[in-house]
């Protein structure tokens, strides 16, 4: 997979929904370079479409669907945003009901990709109850996007603290599909999607290290959750 980076200040690029109209994207709200990955044309719609089409056919153990999902990246911070944000896009267009959750919170991604805020989100909320309003409309129809917040200290002790898992599953019978996006070492990656239904993680070609990738997944499996599949970005 391969990501087309963009400068910021293109106005040219536009969101082509399918069957339905392209919008600026300045207009929509929407960083040029998330237009750009959703760009049917692009370089980038062929695989996040069949990343889309993997997840939406993972079972959990009883059977259900799986609605929990960790967009996790290792070397790769912008390339994993990008993938997250248009694979959640993605989801809502096919008309799933979706969440976009930033638990980055030393390196927050997710709000500047859809012209969203980030004065409330994880670190205001956690551990207390998740509030509705906390949930930003992206101006995709079917997905709403919860930012990290305020920045606090201790990211990996935070959001296991927090028990993200508890929270997020309080919102299962409002979504169809919450997708979560990480990042960083192998402990924050696996310590956020812990209780997960699965993790897909982004790595980069010839940067992450055959050895960090396997503490990765190792990680993964000491907190039970199912690797779901690597993508590699050059």
């Amino acid at each position: 997979m391969r990501l087309r980076s963009l400068p910021d200040d293109d106005d040219d690029v536009i969101v082509a929904p399918p069957g339905g109209t392209r919008l600026a994207a300045r207009e929509a709200g929407v960083h040029p370079l998330l237009a750009a990955a959703l760009d049917p044309a692009g370089p980038l719609a062929g695989p996040i479409g069949q990343l889309r089409l993997q997840l939406a056919g993972i079972r959990r153990p009883d059977g259900t669907p799986a609605r929990l999902v960790a967009i996790a990246g290792i070397d790769a911070p912008d390339e994993t945003a990008l993938i997250a944000a248009a694979l959640a896009v993605t989801t809502a267009r096919a008309g799933y009901q979706a969440l976009l959750v930033d638990a980055c919170l030393s390196r927050p991604m997710l709000h500047p990709l859809f012209g969203c805020g980030n004065a409330m989100g994880l670190t205001t909320l956690m551990p207390a109850r998740l509030a509705g309003d906390a949930l930003q409309p992206t101006g995709q129809p079917r997905l709403l996007l919860l930012s990290p917040g305020p920045r606090v200290d201790g990211e990996e002790s935070f959001i296991d603290g927090a028990r993200l898992f508890g929270k997020l599953r309080t919102l299962a019978d409002r979504f169809q599909s919450i997708l979560v996006l990480s990042q960083g070492d192998p402990g924050i990656v696996a310590g956020t999607s812990e209780g997960f239904d699965g993790a897909v993680l982004v790595v980069r070609r010839d940067v992450s290290s055959t050895r960090r990738l396997q503490a990765a997944a190792a990680a993964l499996a000491e907190r039970k959750t199912p690797l779901i599949g690597i993508v590699c970005v050059h």
